[in-house]
């Protein structure tokens, strides 16, 4: 059977003493289970690869690959291999939770199986399966003098929240690299400046980068500039290993034969867990230049740029609270994406004394139709001064849904692009003045504050990229409470 290509169609590799990585990927498979492809064997070599003083010979590592070909296979054994062999604390970080959880799962398919590895399982002290505090923790150990010493762990977080674990690590995976910015890279490397003392070398830190090429929307500037340092003159000491076509599009073949030609060459996977029915249906339904990216590797010739985020996050973590929700004048912030695939709902309070206080209420795909938000709504006329909801499709069905509830006048509002540009305004102006709070507990609307892009509107700006709707949502509702003359609480009170 016809197999993919195992070596690298780039690389830059520097020299090293030796590696146990070929002897780590045996036990792995003869004692864990696993299955390695000849490539994934290679990386476990080079992740492994050790100078003559036993320091790692790769203190930073690169891999890119096309989607759905193990990327971070031959990482998770490394991560297993330190944590558990070599009692060193390791951090897996990823850009999105369902990434991390699903590392965190294959994690405990070798660590919490006691009937299949056993002697794995016999290893760990402990394992925390709370969300984003997931983490596995190995059994103290003796030394050669006798004496004991704190077990190895293996700590998975998602990019919002990696730098706040707490922990010093002597080893960084970083996967979905492509999505990784500078300013989350700034966040998450001092956790590893104190992992080991200067004089230990062979517990200094390395750092580990797994990604695909990014796409024309992807906010990450860090993976695509080493991508292109590795293929400048000076490449420095990072290494690094890419699948891919290089060039431009035309050599993308036209005929069958030559597109699957170029996905075995830029797949290790293909022949393994990758069909040529596959290829060929994605060749047939895909765009040239998406196609090539995703299933060939392809590095489109971009510029890296620094990515002109709305809210820097020291601003917005400045606001947490973990206060509860004050009580005061209360309005409601509606956002629809772009694509009217989404709808998110925020909510703010306007106390009589002290900051207000903005929060995510809800977010779901629009296929699930609107009725819930409008009945979550019209059950609370009586409480909220308004509501706020904007976005190109979805906005005239739920007005109609609630109007016969939100009779009042001024308490539906559909802003302009006036109103649009005054509420991010408002809200990053409350955000610099600290007038404005948002509870700790709530990460996905951090995620998408610190994430969101400054996005040309009218004669301003308004909140853009891929996960802007949250903090949109409650931009809106922020300005509705601040502006509203309505105050449905205030006149129970006066009657």
């Amino acid at each position: 059977m016809r197999r993919g290509n195992q070596k690298p169609t780039f690389s830059v590799i520097g020299e090293y003493s030796h590696s146990a990585g070929r002897e780590v990927a045996e036990v792995f498979e003869a004692e864990g289970g696993a299955s390695f492809y000849p490539c994934q064997k290679d990386e476990l070599e080079l992740m492994l690869a050790r100078n003559a003083d036993g320091s790692p010979a790769a203190s930073i590592l690169g891999i890119s690959k096309a989607r759905q070909n193990g990327k971070s296979y031959s990482a998770r054994y490394y991560a297993a291999y330190m944590g558990d062999f070599e009692h060193r604390s390791v951090l897996y970080s990823a850009h999105h939770g369902n990434t991390s959880r699903k590392m965190f799962n294959a994690m405990l398919d070798l660590f919490d199986n006691p009937e299949r590895f056993p002697e794995f399982a016999h290893d760990v002290k402990r394992i925390s399966r709370a969300r984003g505090y997931e983490g596995i923790y190995f059994k103290d150990w003796v030394d050669a003098n006798g004496e004991y010493q704190e077990g190895g762990c293996i700590e998975f977080a998602t990019r919002t929240n990696s730098g706040a674990r707490g922990g010093t690590y002597s080893v960084i995976i970083v996967d979905e690299a492509q999505e990784l910015t500078r300013e989350q890279q700034e966040g998450m490397l001092p956790v590893i400046s104190a992992a080991s003392d200067v004089h230990d070398v062979e517990d200094m830190p390395q750092q580990i980068y797994i990604g695909t090429p990014p796409g024309p929307s992807c906010t990450g500037t860090v993976f695509a500039k080493m991508h292109e340092t590795a293929h400048s003159d000076e490449p420095g000491g990072t290494w690094w290993l890419e699948w891919s076509i290089d060039g431009s599009l035309d050599k993308v073949g036209a005929t069958e034969e030559e597109v699957l030609d170029l996905a075995y060459k830029t797949n290790p996977a293909m022949g393994y867990r990758i069909a040529e029915k596959t290829v060929l249906d994605e060749f047939a339904t895909m765009e040239i230049s998406g196609f090539a990216r995703e299933r060939l590797g392809w590095w489109s010739p971009v510029v890296v740029h620094e990515i002109n985020y709305a809210i820097p996050e020291k601003v917005w973590d400045a606001c947490m609270s973990t206060d509860p929700k004050p009580e005061g004048k209360t309005a409601y912030g509606v956002k629809f994406s772009g694509d009217a695939s989404e709808v998110c709902l925020c909510g703010a309070v306007i106390p009589k004394d002290g900051p207000a206080r903005v929060s995510l209420i809800e977010r779901r795909p629009t296929g699930h139709g609107l009725q819930w938000l409008a009945d979550w709504l019209n059950a609370r006329t009586d409480r909220a001064a308004c509501v706020v909801i904007d976005g190109r499709n979805g906005v005239d069905v739920l007005v109609d849904k609630i109007a016969p509830y939100w009779k009042a006048k001024g308490s539906v509002i559909c802003p302009g692009v006036k109103d649009m540009i005054a509420s991010v305004g408002l809200l990053t102006d409350s955000l610099n003045d600290r007038t404005v709070t948002w509870f700790k507990g709530q990460t996905a609307l951090r995620e998408s504050a610190v994430t969101s892009t400054k996005r040309k509107l009218g004669g301003g700006w308004a909140f853009g990229g891929e996960n802007s709707i949250p903090i949109e949502a409650a931009a809106l509702a922020l300005w509705g409470a601040r502006t509203t003359k309505r105050d449905p609480a205030k006149r129970m009170r006066i009657g």
